[in-house]
């Protein structure tokens, strides 16, 4: 039986000289893995390799095996086509550090369209953003919690309560080992708080940007998500230096 759905690419591996296994966060299913065979192959005609590139958005057909736990991708397309994600140096070190993010953390192999939707819209406001985007992978990171379940209370800030509990997820009067600093609880009340258009405004030095998303990979921790060995973060981190 052929069936279709749409989906964000996370990770892709090779398998055999001509062949890709591919992990998918699908519209209808969730995540899921397929098999793309021949796409490597200097013959083939469709689904190009470019095609899977990490955090590309496809429509595609499919048909399940019964005796492999891998569905066989039959024919798919970009929808829709990015313009500057996958050619922007500064834009392509976000955006693998995001699919390693998304492919350790998302694990449900059922719909969620809520989810989907936040993903799938942010991405392409990223993809069309011509400059101020530095800031996109906190803002993502942070609003990606609303769906993980533990999205802090930024409504609890106030002058008397400054500090960001990291392990309650609210504002305290005090700080203390469970807190974030002064400064780090203020751009956390900031960047829940606003949309996407006014975060990506947040002006911050390279440093103050890179000890934020130290502590956001913290919070994510602490919250049982594993997410310090990521590989990429070196590379985000150097390309953040000359943006």
């Amino acid at each position: 039986m052929i069936d279709q759905t749409t989906a964000i690419v996370l990770h892709q591996i090779r398998y055999s000289e001509s062949s890709l296994i591919i992990k998918l966060y699908t519209y209808d299913f969730g995540i899921q893995s397929y098999i793309v065979k021949g796409v490597r192959s200097s013959q083939r005609k469709k689904n190009h390799a470019a095609l899977f590139q990490p955090l590309s958005q496809l429509q595609f057909t499919f048909r399940k095996n019964k005796r492999s736990p891998l569905s066989l991708f039959l024919e798919g397309k970009a929808t829709p086509s990015y313009q500057t994600l996958h050619t922007n140096p500064l834009k392509i070190s976000i955006v693998f550090f995001l699919s390693e993010l998304l492919s350790q953390v998302l694990h449900e192999e059922e719909s969620n369209p809520s989810q989907y939707e936040f993903l799938s819209q942010s991405l392409q406001f990223f993809d069309n953003e011509p400059d101020k985007f530095a800031n996109f992978h906190l803002w993502f990171m942070l609003h990606l919690t609303k769906y993980l379940g533990f999205f802090p209370n930024s409504h609890s800030f106030d002058t008397n309560h400054l500090y960001l509990d990291k392990k309650e997820g609210h504002y305290v009067s005090q700080e203390n080992e469970n807190t974030f600093s002064a400064e780090i609880s203020h751009l956390f009340s900031i960047f829940l708080s606003q949309n996407l258009t006014d975060a990506l405004k947040v002006n911050m030095n390279q440093n103050l940007r890179n000890k934020f998303l130290v502590d956001i990979i913290a919070l994510y921790q602490l919250h049982h998500y594993d997410i310090s060995r990521i590989k990429s973060f070196k590379v985000l981190e150097e390309m953040m230096k000359v943006y």
